[in-house]
This record gives C-alpha cells, sequence and structure tokens, in this order.
C-alpha cells in the first residue's frame, strides 16, 4: 500500500511506485506522440490545414470515453459477482458436507479430522488462487512432517 499527503500533490502526479504498466506502456506512449507531432506538423506547416470547429470531435470522444469507462465498469463489476457467486458455492457446499459428515458418523475424532480438513481446503483454495500457498498456517489433526 503506498502512503501518501494528498496535500503535497505535485510530487504524487510524478512519483511511479513500481508501476508495470507504465513501464510497459511508456514507449507506445513516446511513439504515439512522436506521431501526432509529426502529423501536427504537416498539418499545420506544410498543408497550412486550418480547423474552424472542433466542438464536435470533443464531444465524440467524450462519448467514446464514457462508454469505454462504462463497460469497464461492468465488466469489473460482472468479475466481482461472479466471485461472489464461487465463494457462495464453496461455503454451500462445505456447510452440507460438514452436516452430512455430522449425520452420517458418530466417531468424534472422525468429525474433527474431517471438520479440520474442510477448513483447510477453503484456505488452500485461496491461496492457490493468490500464489502463496503456505503449508504451515493450516491444522492438522495428527502429527506429519512437511516434505518440501
Amino acid at each position: 500500500m503506498v502512503i501518501y499527503n494528498p496535500k503535497d500533490w505535485w510530487r504524487l502526479m510524478f512519483a511511479f511506485h513500481e508501476s508495470d504498466t507504465l513501464r510497459r506502456v511508456f514507449p507506445g506512449i513516446i511513439g504515439v506522440a512522436i506521431y501526432t507531432g509529426l502529423v501536427n506538423y504537416l498539418e499545420k506547416e506544410i498543408l497550412h490545414v486550418e480547423f474552424t470547429n472542433t466542438l464536435n470531435v470533443h464531444s465524440l470522444v467524450g462519448f467514446v470515453l464514457s462508454l469505454l469507462l462504462v463497460f469497464r465498469t461492468n465488466s469489473a463489476y460482472e468479475r466481482w459477482r461472479e466471485g461472489r457467486k464461487i465463494w457462495r458455492s464453496f461455503v454451500n457446499n462445505s456447510r452440507n458436507l460438514a452436516l452430512k459428515i455430522d449425520s452420517l458418523i458418530s466417531d468424534q475424532e472422525i468429525k474433527t479430522t474431517f471438520s479440520v480438513l474442510i477448513s483447510n481446503y477453503i484456505l488452500t483454495a485461496k491461496d492457490h488462487l493468490q500464489d502463496n500457498i503456505d503449508l504451515n498456517k493450516l491444522r492438522t489433526t495428527v502429527p506429519f512432517e512437511i516434505l518440501y
């Protein structure tokens, strides 16, 4: 998390904290800037083209950008909603499995083992999705040795 002073906005505007995206896109930005400068020079100095009304172009670009932002927001919301549905499925399936084990098995030690295994499954699924698997966070019911 980046901690910054909101009153020092000038430094914040030009601070890029290990931004991989900017490093990858920067050569393209420079290329487009050079191309735009060459086209502008060609229009103004060589072809002597003057545009009288550019308001329509700005309105069109604003409309296109607003549509782009709406589609991006909607797709982000859809991803969030899909994640919530999958998480709800995890919770419901683990709860149903625990209820079935509770009703079918009478041995308390086996019930405890299954309880630990169900909770470990959810934790390892989360760690797997985040590429951060840590076997030391898992609970165990019987002593075992972690082999790497």
